[in-house]
């Protein structure tokens, strides 16, 4: 089967796209995590798990709320490359990261991500 069709180019932007959207996503879940949660949280996986919560524990219940947003989102990067058209071919990479990370930031916006609840 013959490869030639794929435009790498393009591809590659849509890489540095993807990248600008993971970005995006990863920061309000290390941003969940600087802040200590309180006892009566760190109690509610206690009871749940049957263990102390361990980083691992506490990551993913901060990144739970984004999982499917990000999947959206890096589906829906084929918009932000069908909008630079016959542009993308003469983006640089660190446009193309901007460009997922400010497409991903307002789709956040827009769906209006919650917080998770440990304030």
């Amino acid at each position: 089967m013959s490869l030639e069709w794929i435009d790498w180019s393009l591809l590659k932007i849509y890489g540095f796209i993807v990248i600008g959207i993971i970005i995006s996503v990863i920061i309000p879940i290390l941003r969940k995590l600087l802040p200590k949660p309180p006892a009566e949280v760190l109690n509610a996986i206690k009871t749940v798990t049957g263990n102390e919560p361990t980083f691992w524990t506490i990551f993913f219940e901060a990144a739970r709320p984004y999982f499917y947003l990000a999947i959206f989102s890096i589906v829906t990067a084929v918009i932000v490359l069908a909008y630079l058209g016959s542009s993308a071919y003469g983006i640089a990479w660190s446009s193309a990261v901007i460009y997922g990370f400010t497409w991903d930031s307002i789709v956040q916006k827009v769906a209006g991500t919650t917080d998770v609840g440990w304030r």
